[in-house]
């Protein structure tokens, strides 16, 4: 009877080890399969992040070439816009010595009128 208990004692303590074997080896496998799967989540965000990074990195190369090529267009206009001013101001001399000009030739024709009037009444 007690070899018995005893070989009955050891199928179930061998029968619970299988068990435990078995249940540990699926444990693992599940733990296995779910770090893979939030390993697989996180990394499917940071591949996300570096693609977005990389976009981000293009459109600042972009943006930079334009404000660039902005800032050296707006040179030229400044330019432009200076040598105009300047022309203009030199028209406005011309005209201010075309006024001068003519007032003096019209206090000369004046002055000649006089002289022809004075000659012609005497």
């Amino acid at each position: 009877m007690l070899a018995r208990i005893v070989h009955e004692h050891e199928v179930k303590k061998r029968e619970q080890a299988r068990t435990k074997a078995h249940l540990q080896r699926t444990a693992v496998a599940a733990v296995q399969e779910v770090s893979d799967v939030l390993l697989d989540k996180v990394n499917s965000g940071v591949a996300q992040v570096f693609a977005n990074q990389r976009l981000i990195e293009g459109e600042a190369k972009t943006l930079h070439s334009q404000t660039s090529r902005l800032v050296k267009q707006t040179g030229q206009w400044v330019t432009a816009v200076e040598k105009f001013n300047s022309a203009l101001k030199e028209l406005g001399d011309v005209e201010a010595w075309a006024r001068a000009i003519e007032s003096d030739l019209r206090h000369v024709a004046a002055s000649l009128e006089y002289v022809n009037d004075a000659t012609t009444s005497s």
